[in-house]
């Protein structure tokens, strides 16, 4: 079964299943080995590389960037009370949004 994809990202897949899977497990594969939200992290590369720039595109993407943000920091909450410990030893390892070399899991 697919873990991310676009139904679960835009929030489709919660609204339907509000209690979400009894039989979740935590991924720590593939990209989830270098960065704890892939996902976020594409968006904000996606966002950030645009090659034009101006004071609304600009203000568009520090509002995205602070959504970005906020929102990783309450799925976090979400996490640690679905898997526990397991995950916080995987948040101990993994950064959250920016890879950093060497740090993987």
């Amino acid at each position: 079964m697919l873990k991310t994809g676009a139904s679960n990202f835009l929030g489709f897949r919660q609204l339907l299943s509000p209690h979400g899977s009894d039989s979740a497990r935590l991924q720590v594969s593939g990209f989830y080995r270098w960065v704890r939200h892939p996902l976020y992290a594409s968006g904000l590369v996606f966002i950030w590389l645009s090659p034009v720039m101006t004071t609304s595109t600009l203000a568009l993407f520090l509002g995205l960037t602070l959504y970005i943000v906020i929102g990783s920091r309450f799925e976090e909450r979400q996490l640690v009370a679905k898997f526990g410990e397991p995950y916080l030893e995987y948040r101990l390892k993994v950064p959250a949004i920016i890879p950093r070399p060497r740090r993987r899991y």
